[in-house]
């Protein structure tokens, strides 16, 4: 399981509102779940994407599976 996009590290630059897609890759069964900074962003299903309008700061984005495997990114918001 991984966090394809957005890229560890990566700085988000909003310009208005903005959403950002959350991509992943890999995992176990039918559904992912997406969090922010451990709030539920999205419950997707696991071929697609989720979307995401964040604030400017600071976000750990976690991923999670069926099967309980976890990947996380951290981003900046600005």
């Amino acid at each position: 399981l991984a966090v394809v996009s957005p890229r560890q590290g990566q700085n988000i630059y909003l310009d208005g509102p903005t959403r950002v897609l959350l991509k992943a890759s890999g995992g176990t069964g039918p559904t992912r779940w997406w969090f922010a900074n451990g709030a539920l962003l999205a419950t997707t299903p696991a071929a697609l994407p989720a979307t995401w309008q964040p604030t400017p700061g600071t976000y750990t984005l976690r991923l999670v599976d069926n099967a309980g495997a976890a990947s996380t990114v951290q981003v900046r918001v600005r």
